[in-house]
Order: structure tokens, then sequence, then C-alpha cells
């Protein structure tokens, strides 16, 4: 038994001595090069090379947002929000009232036509051992549904990868209809 505490003793202090400091994940000032897009402008740069920018979680796509939940501390704290644009950054806590069954409105995002409504769900879990666990974590953002845990625009972030990091369209085109969804015909009144 002592052995096994030696061993996750030391497991740990080497866990914590290489981990980068939790001021990299979370910059105070974004700088970057990325030009303004309106809707229907392309998305590459001069050079003719697709445009993007860093979040300093990873890349981006111009045209595009994210939004990162957890701190990235070896504890994490899931609740703990960023919204990232370009040349912008609002950090925030979600509304954890009602087990995590309530909504946030983030507003006041310069650059965002949308209000941002994201759902709490387990993301509102902060001292959850299970990372994976998303569940119920929803972000409605004008005709997007981003399902946190199992959305393609979502993956895991930070060291430890206990945090997620989601990337959404700033102005998102019209819905396409789906194969097998059924379009009703234009009456004509005569």
């Amino acid at each position: 038994m002592l052995r096994l505490f030696l061993i996750f003793l030391a497991y740990s202090a080497s866990t914590v001595l290489t981990a980068p400091s939790l001021f990299e994940d979370h910059p105070t000032k974004i700088l970057t090069h990325a030009p303004k897009l309106s809707q229907g402008q392309q998305l590459n740069s001069l050079d003719g090379k697709p445009c993007t920018w860093d979040d300093t979680l990873g890349e981006a796509e111009c045209g595009t947002f994210t939004i990162t939940f957890g701190d990235g501390g070896i504890w994490g704290n899931k609740l703990y929000t960023t919204v990232r644009l370009p040349d912008f950054q609002k950090q925030l806590n979600l509304n954890c009232s009602n087990y995590g069954d309530a909504w946030t409105a983030v507003r006041d995002t310069p650059g965002l036509p949308y209000t941002i409504s994201i759902h709490g769900g387990n993301g509102c879990i902060s001292t959850d051992f299970w990372w994976e666990a998303w569940d119920n974590l929803w972000i409605k953002y004008a005709n997007q549904w981003v399902d946190v845990a199992s959305d393609g625009r979502c993956t895991s972030v930070f060291w430890n990868g206990k945090g997620r990091r989601c990337v959404i369209a700033i102005k998102p085109g019209d819905p396409v209809a789906r194969p097998g969804d059924e379009v009703a015909p234009a009456t004509v009144r005569g």
C-alpha cells in the first residue's frame, strides 16, 4: 500500500512540475493580423492560403470565434468559460443554478451579430474527475446548435485534456436541407 502511495506521489509531482503555467492558456491580449470579414467574403489571405487566426489554443479559420470551457488547472474548473475572437476575449462563469439546467446569455461581444446562449449541463460539475463527461453542455448561436460533448467542432484542449474548445462560424449561412427533408411546395393563389 505504501509503495502505491509513493508511486502516486511521484507521478503527481512529475505532472505538476512539467505542467505549463496557467497563464500560458489565458492571454490578456490577443494580437492578430486576421482581416475583418463580412458575410460572403472568401476566407483566403492575400497569398491564396486559407486565412486563420490563433486563439492561443490552436488555429481557427477567419470568420469564426471560439468558446473554451475549463481553466486547464490540475483539478480543473469546468464552468470557467472564455469566448475569443481575433481581437477580443471575454471570460465568464456558466450559470449553474438549478443543477446546471440553466442558460447563460453572452452579450456585448463586439464582432458577433447574435447572442450566444450556453446551457451549463455537466459543465457545471467543477469537481468532476471524469473529464470526458461534458453531457448537456450546449451552445446555441444563430441557427447553430452545438453539443459540446459530441460535435465535431469541439475538441479537448489544455496540457491535461481537461478542457473543451469549440470553433463556431460568426455569420452562419442559411440551413441546408438534409436528404430526406421534405419541402412543402408554395401555394399559388389566383
